[in-house]
């Protein structure tokens, strides 16, 4: 059986059994991710910047990182470039529905909960959530 017919185009398989399935808009070379994450149906917008998602990130269904904006001013219409990253630290779970605005920072060993539209940068080891995202809670780390 051809597994990649099976599950889809965008997807990329390896022999751990974590697939990705995702959609970027824009230009590939702006995402990088680090070790072991696992992605799972989402849009990542790279029109307006860079993604970069470190180790251990998992992000669940129907997450979208937008990069993306307009000058919206301006009778064009146009895509600005530039200078709209998303940074993701270590250790980031991002659940379902989860919208991620350009130039933010998540920190590492944060929790986003679902629904959540993420609009300023979050610290590490919090959890987030609501429209716009706010700190639900601190989170304490395990020794």
């Amino acid at each position: 059986m051809n597994l990649l017919k099976f599950i889809g185009e965008k997807t990329k398989y390896t022999h751990k059994k974590y697939y990705w399935r995702y959609y970027i808009h824009g230009n590939k070379k702006r995402l990088h991710m680090g070790q072991n994450c696992i992605v799972n149906n989402c849009l990542f917008n790279t029109r307006s910047g860079h993604i970069y998602l470190g180790d251990n990130v998992r992000i669940s269904h129907n997450v979208m990182l937008l990069t993306g904006e307009h000058n919206y001013i301006k009778k064009e219409f146009p895509v600005i470039k530039e200078g709209k990253d998303i940074i993701i630290g270590d250790n980031v779970w991002i659940c379902a529905g989860v919208i991620v605005i350009g130039g933010v920072t998540i920190g590492s060993d944060s929790v986003i909960t679902a629904g959540s539209v993420v609009t300023k940068d979050v610290t590490s080891n919090v959890m987030v959530g609501g429209n716009p995202a706010r700190i639900i809670k601190k989170i304490e780390k395990e020794l």
